[in-house]
């Protein structure tokens, strides 16, 4: 197992694998909003959409914490708290933003807009970890991320379209996810990380379910054909992902695998112009995307820059 998770061409295809899924999210959660007759105004179902989701998600890598890598399910007293608090913001808080997000702002735009966390997460390290300080490449990687943000935003009038509760709210569970990251960075030495994902889920999972279900004053979401299909698919993305990115960080250092993500919004925007009608390619949403993939390039640059470096010491 390790020999075939160490091998480049191996890590090449999981990393690509994972983020696929993680940005076929977004045509998904607008399809499936779509085939369940939520309309954009509608928030309480799409709570309970998300809540449904991760609840079994959270099942799912349970089963392949027991099943797959023979980890016991089990917590000790003082990983509650810290659990609990993740699992209210990361799942809970950062979902709800993102779903309703979602369901008011087209795929291409939810893909890019999401991405900006990782920008967020460089903001708030450097106020909170000593050795991860604000740097130029850091900021003229910021700059191309929240360029790109703005470029992808105005519309065929050179206009700035931004609606609160559409690209607001992508911003906003950016942030939290940024948030959310550096509680996991600080707690995730003591907990195993299949437990602390499946863990959080759960309880987020639980919170999202009862908003949602009593928002939506008693009506159920009918998961039927295609509908059902697809909330199969939304469950596995969230388990198996995470599964695949968990497996390559077990062999691999993390520095060498991160720039990977950056694949997420490419993915996200492709597969929105090719599933939904009324995404399109323009020539804002392309320069936006470039920009905001420089951004993540040049904040990988390091990494790249050590890797090709190693590589030719190794040949010397």
């Amino acid at each position: 197992m390790e020999k075939f998770l160490t091998k480049k061409i191996n890590v090449f295809f999981l990393s690509i694998c994972a983020m696929f899924l993680w940005g076929s999210a977004f045509p998904v959660l607008k399809l499936s909003y779509e085939l369940l007759q939520i309309e954009s105004f509608e928030v309480y179902p799409k709570i309970y959409f998300a809540g449904i989701r991760f609840f079994w998600a959270s099942i799912l890598v349970f089963l392949i914490s027991r099943f797959i890598f023979n980890v016991k399910i089990s917590l000790k007293r003082e990983d509650l708290i810290p659990i609990v608090v993740l699992g209210f913001l990361q799942t809970a808080v950062q979902y709800f933003f993102f779903y309703v997000g979602v369901g008011n702002t087209s795929g291409i735009k939810s893909s890019i807009l999401q991405s900006s966390g990782a920008f967020f997460i460089v903001i708030f390290s450097h106020f909170i970890f000593i050795d991860d300080k604000m740097s130029r490449q850091k900021i003229i990687s910021m700059f191309f991320g929240f360029l790109g943000i703005i470029v992808i935003n105005i519309n065929s009038d050179f206009d700035l379209a931004f609606n609160i509760t559409g690209e607001g709210f992508l911003l906003i569970s950016a942030i939290i996810s940024a948030i959310a990251t550096i509680i996991v960075r600080k707690i995730a030495k003591s907990i195993n990380p299949l437990m602390l994902t499946g863990s959080q889920m759960l309880v987020g999972s639980l919170i999202l379910l009862g908003i949602g279900r009593y928002g939506s004053n008693g009506r159920s979401l009918r998961f039927e054909g295609a509908a059902l299909y697809l909330l199969i698919y939304a469950i596995f993305i969230s388990a198996v992902a995470f599964l695949i990115w968990y497996m390559l960080l077990t062999y691999n250092k993390p520095g060498e695998i991160s720039l990977y993500r950056f694949f997420i919004p490419v993915f996200g925007t492709i597969l929105s112009a090719i599933f939904l009608p009324e995404d399109k390619f323009t020539i804002e949403t392309i320069m936006g995307l470039l920009l905001v993939v420089t951004g993540m390039i040049v904040l990988n640059y390091k990494n790249i820059n050590l890797k090709g470096e190693k590589q030719c010491q190794q040949r010397g």
